[in-house]
């Protein structure tokens, strides 16, 4: 047994002063990920390893730094805070690092003007619809939303975003947003319709077209919020809001019948409709300036 204990010691310190063998030591302590592959990880859905194996592929100084805090003896739940903190301040919200290995989690801010209970999650949904005369009911099974509604929320929504007063234009977004007409994805879908997309891999372009679906979403809940506040503060501003409603679905109704009378073939056009909007310098007081869009 001497022989054996003088034979391992010997081999230790060899390997100890071995160039090659430190080499591999210092680097499979830096990087104990680096013969991974992802096939290890198929069928994986959670789990810190599959964090830090994805974020060495993309975010590699979030996995130097959880890679030095475990070395440190940082436990599982430090360790999924910082991988949540750091694919977080990389533009990609992350809460919990449970199912990333279903792809780039996204989230749905769209809207099923249908559902009663999106009233509850939106009060100020009731009293901007109430403008396009529609009277929402939550206990009922269904919201009817005429089609004429949408017409117009999409006719608004273009004038509007197209506008010099920046005030004007977050009116224009949350309109976007309502009627879902924005033209990005995470705004303008719902759950169901999002789950039918092919989600996003780890890939470094899909991160990156990730990245900006997600900014482009937050842009535009901001400008929805702050839209929000300032209709609550300015009834000058619903006012005209609830004028130019009245004045596009008049030339809807009109281009309907017009349409009715002289069928035309092919694809029909919005009707050209003149819309002004008044730059409002505050909630209490007038007219600063007006600005005009044909439709």
């Amino acid at each position: 047994m001497n022989v054996l204990f003088t034979l391992h010691d010997h081999l230790t310190r060899a390997l100890q002063t071995d160039p090659l063998h430190q080499l591999a030591l210092l680097t499979t302590t830096l990087d104990p990920l680096w013969q991974i592959d992802e096939s290890e990880f198929e069928g994986q859905e959670e789990g810190v390893d599959l964090g830090l194996w994805i974020a060495r592929r993309v975010f590699p100084d979030v996995y130097v730094e959880a890679v030095l805090r475990r070395q440190a003896g940082a436990n599982e739940a430090e360790l999924e805070r910082i991988l949540c903190s750091g694919f977080t301040q990389h533009g990609i919200p992350l809460d919990d690092i449970a199912f990333l290995g279903y792809g780039i989690p996204l989230t749905a801010y769209g809207l099923n003007l249908n559902e009663p209970e999106i009233y509850t999650h939106h009060p100020f949904l009731i009293p901007l619809l109430a403008h396009f005369g529609i009277q929402v009911d939550v206990n009922a099974y269904e919201v009817d939303i005429p089609p004429v509604t949408y017409s117009a929320g999409h006719l608004l929504a273009d004038s509007l975003t197209q506008q010099a007063d920046p005030q004007w234009q977050q009116v224009g977004w949350l309109l976007a947003w309502v009627f879902s007409c924005s033209g990005g994805t995470l705004i303008d879908a719902d759950d169901e319709e999002l789950s039918s997309i092919q989600p996003l891999s780890w890939d470094a372009e899909d991160v990156a077209f990730g990245q900006e679906m997600i900014a482009e979403a937050h842009r535009v809940l901001k400008d929805v919020e702050a839209a929000e506040g300032w209709l609550t503060r300015c009834p000058m501003a619903c006012d005209q809001l609830k004028v130019n409603i009245q004045h596009i679905y008049r030339s809807l109704k009109r281009a309907e019948k017009r349409s009715s009378q002289r069928p035309q073939k092919g694809k029909r056009h919005a009707p050209h409709v003149r819309l002004e909007w008044t730059t409002l310098a505050d909630s209490a007081s007038g007219a600063a300036a007006v600005g005009s869009h044909v439709l």
